[in-house]
């Protein structure tokens, strides 16, 4: 049993955390959430609560290219980028929260996904 001091329902030791993906690549960002989400189960629901796979909108820009910058100004091509954006929250009260953080940045993933982790808040009172 954990021995956590409580004021209301907040625990003095919850840790809040953040793990934020993003890609361009829509299918390999929902298989890497996925599996983080798995990951961070396997730890146990008593040590660390998962909470779901939450996407946020998709970052679009387009850009617009002339042809031939001399003739035909009409004639141009348009390209666009999709930026990809996904967070999964959990919460943890274990003292082994570090190794948490560490085992899902050891995660062998592709060049194209970044990851960030952010810590939401924590209370020491």
């Amino acid at each position: 049993m954990n021995n956590t001091m409580t004021i209301g329902k907040i625990n003095m030791l919850d840790k809040h955390f953040t793990v934020h993906l993003k890609s361009y690549n829509n299918k390999e960002i929902e298989i890497l959430a996925k599996e983080f989400q798995f990951i961070l189960s396997k730890f146990g629901s008593d040590i660390c609560e998962v909470g779901g796979i939450v996407s946020l909108p998709t970052k679009k820009k387009y850009f617009c290219v002339l042809r031939s910058p001399h003739v035909d100004k009409n004639s141009r091509e348009q390209f666009g980028i999709r930026l990809y954006e996904k967070f999964i929250n959990f919460k943890t009260d274990s003292i082994f929260y570090p190794f948490i953080v560490i085992s899902l940045f050891n995660y062998k993933t592709s060049n194209e996904i970044f990851i960030e982790c952010y810590k939401i808040y924590e209370f020491n009172l």
